[in-house]
């Protein structure tokens, strides 16, 4: 599996907990700052108030959590 497909897993994986993604971790595992790999599609979420982004962790909101498989076709 490619590295993009393996963040790509786990950020599906991990968006869907109510915690969400862990963005130390996230950069230990692929040396990369999730920010930096999805910018774009971070600021979109974040601007429709789909997800919360404060460096430490990347979490749905209520309202993402209902839209979540569209936001992850976003991550693609």
């Amino acid at each position: 599996m490619s590295k993009e497909n393996e963040m790509f897993e786990y950020v599906m994986m991990n968006l869907r907990l109510i915690d969400g993604i862990n963005c130390i971790h996230f950069f230990e595992t692929f040396k990369i700052d999730i920010y930096d790999q999805y910018k774009l599609s971070i600021e979109n979420f974040v601007k429709k108030d789909l997800l919360i982004y404060n460096k430490k962790r990347l979490y749905a909101t209520d309202k993402g959590r209902l839209m979540l498989n569209d936001i992850l076709v976003d991550f693609l």
